[in-house]
């Protein structure tokens, strides 16, 4: 991904973020005039969006340490430092003749460029949720695809199915239109995940927690607490900010330290490692030797 295009993306996940900022706004201040199980409802919504909220900064940060660590465009020389090329005269390709032992002939001219290629990995955007199941039938991007979306929505879902229900429940407490444009802004993710993997990327040894070499544990547990300082602040601040707790419970801190490859920022191998076990593996894992209290502050 090119400087520019990261820039953009950056600027669109600001927008996201004042928009989920202000939804989530409206959202408490509703549940503030109104009572019983839809005041409950209207609360189990804004811890929702507060999930999507935290996920969307922490893609930005992820997102802003690329770009610096991106090399800068060397700009072009002027065009007075530029020496002048001679005209060249193109030749004119005549394509030849060939006839077969039938006697029949036909032109053979200069074979084409192929425009297969990165070009076959890029995805379509989908118009609706029908549009994206019927694309995941028969595509198993758009299938992984569906598993992402639901996840950076806040979703908990380890299968296709209860990815897809996840997605349906947030499109019908919020909007359809808002979920489908979700899904289209995080289809680079899937794009570089499948671009890798028809690269020939080394698909990592899948493993279970109880045969975890303590080496690699070491790193695991070392990696998460850099993983939880980070987003820690931000984290804390918006809790503070929607239900005035100081503290935010252990399950919220493994889902996101665990989610959308933050892990990877300070440990690729770790953050490959993890994702290769069963996410039920991963938060036993998580529980029973990183993360042993049952909140944080």
């Amino acid at each position: 991904m090119t400087r520019a295009r990261m820039a953009v993306k950056l600027k669109k996940l600001g927008e996201r973020y004042k928009k989920l900022v202000a939804r989530q706004s409206a959202l408490l201040e509703k549940s503030k005039r109104v009572e019983g199980p839809r005041k409950a409802r209207l609360l189990r919504r804004s811890v929702r969006m507060k999930a999507r909220l935290l996920k969307l900064m922490g893609r930005a940060k992820k997102l802003q340490l690329r770009l610096k660590s991106a090399p800068a465009r060397v700009a072009p020389k002027s065009k007075a430092a530029r020496p002048k090329r001679s005209a060249t005269i193109k030749k004119k390709i005549v394509p030849k003749t060939e006839t077969s032992a039938s006697g029949k002939k036909w032109k053979v001219g200069p074979k084409k460029k192929s425009s297969r290629g990165s070009s076959q990995l890029r995805m379509e955007k989908v118009v609706s949720l029908r549009d994206l199941r019927d694309r995941a039938e028969t595509d198993p991007r758009y299938k992984e695809l569906i598993m992402v979306a639901a996840s950076n929505l806040g979703g908990v879902a380890t299968t296709f199915e209860g990815a897809w229900r996840a997605l349906c429940d947030n499109a019908n407490e919020t909007s359809e239109d808002g979920v489908v444009d979700e899904v289209n802004f995080v289809r680079d993710i899937v794009e570089e995940k499948f671009s890798k993997m028809s690269a020939g990327a080394a698909k990592p040894t899948k493993a279970k927690a109880s045969s975890i070499d303590p080496a690699m544990l070491d790193r695991i547990k070392q990696v998460a607490w850099q993983t939880w300082e980070y987003i820690a602040g931000d984290t804390l601040n918006m809790e503070r900010e929607t239900t005035g707790h100081d503290y935010v419970s252990r399950d919220l801190v493994i889902e996101l330290v665990t989610d959308a490859n933050r892990m990877a920022m300070f440990d690729k191998e770790v953050d490959a490692f993890l994702s290769a076990m069963d996410y039920k593996d991963v938060i036993k894992l998580m529980k029973k030797h990183v993360f042993t209290s049952a909140r944080y502050e």
